[in-house]
């Protein structure tokens, strides 16, 4: 199909895909009636288009007019019934190999999640510590490493901590945090091999309980990543639903309101590339509409 093969030459280095993928998302919203919020329910590869970079017709993104929630039917109605139980936060940040920079990242959160109000908040970076800490219960769960999707065989999809995480693990665990952040690699693909995109990290996550996830349709820019993440953090701190939060950070990116004073590419993330991969899975915010 088209969009499995612009995603290829995307993973060939032909980064201009991504613009390729901005237009199919626009021939598709475009049939659309825009509402402040909207629903998407993605079906097989439609999974795979970053609907909130879709033009309008004057030339704005789709996400500048709403406030955007992907998920499969079966995941929506699992994060509908999700409560909200303030009780923690906890950050895995594994650099692997080659080394992610993951100071400023690290950084952030802890000064947005303060470690006095989360005694347990950066825990061993392996699968055990990961079940283990979801056993015991958090609020928010940040996940930043490498991670790799297996379009083919999803269930061997890996988040790669000290050791890896597979899919088919995520699928065992028995409970979750009431939000999830896979700041890593790819962690938004949909299953290409099941008409409704029904086996995801973010459907196998919002599945064993969570409300929210965060993940990324593509490789990301780690500036643009750590930059989402912290802006993520602060609304939602300051009282924004996850939806509502995730877009200001999506729009942040894409207004290039984000700067680094010591690196005068920042200005560049402004191309979709940068900000479009973002996606929110899960509950949307009160009266949404459905597409």
């Amino acid at each position: 199909s088209a969009v499995v093969g612009t995603i290829e030459r995307f993973h060939d280095g032909n980064q201009d895909a991504i613009l390729e993928l901005q237009d199919l998302a626009t021939e598709v919203v475009g049939s659309v009636d825009v509402q402040p919020d909207l629903i998407i329910i993605p079906f097989g590869v439609a999974g795979l288009l970053p609907f909130g970079a879709a033009r309008l017709t004057d030339g704005s993104h789709l996400v500048e007019h709403t406030t955007l929630t992907a998920a499969s039917s079966t995941a929506l109605a699992h994060a509908r019934t999700t409560k909200h139980k303030p009780s923690g936060t906890i950050g895995f940040f594994h650099e692997g190999e080659p080394p992610l920079p993951l100071d400023q990242d690290r950084q952030n959160f802890e000064e947005i999640f303060p470690q006095d109000d989360n005694p347990a908040m950066i825990t061993s970076n392996n699968r055990a510590g990961l079940r283990s800490s979801l056993q015991r219960g958090c609020e928010i769960l940040h996940i930043s490493c490498h991670a790799e999707y297996d379009v083919l065989n999803p269930l061997e999809s890996y988040l790669r901590l000290e050791d890896d995480v597979y899919l088919e693990d995520v699928l065992d665990f028995e409970n979750n945090a009431w939000l999830v952040n896979l700041a890593a690699c790819e962690t938004g693909l949909p299953d290409l091999t099941r008409l409704d995109a029904g086996l995801s990290f973010a459907s196998a996550i919002l599945a064993a309980g969570s409300a929210h996830v965060l993940s990324t349709l593509w490789p990301v820019d780690n500036r643009a990543a750590v930059a989402y993440s912290g802006i993520l953090y602060s609304a939602i701190k300051n009282g924004s639903a996850v939806a509502t939060a995730h877009r200001q950070a999506v729009l942040a990116l894409a207004r290039y309101s984000v700067r680094w004073e010591s690196d005068p590419k920042s200005s560049d993330l402004g191309h979709p590339i940068f900000w479009a991969g973002f996606v929110h899975h899960g509950a949307p915010p009160p009266a949404q509409q459905e597409a």
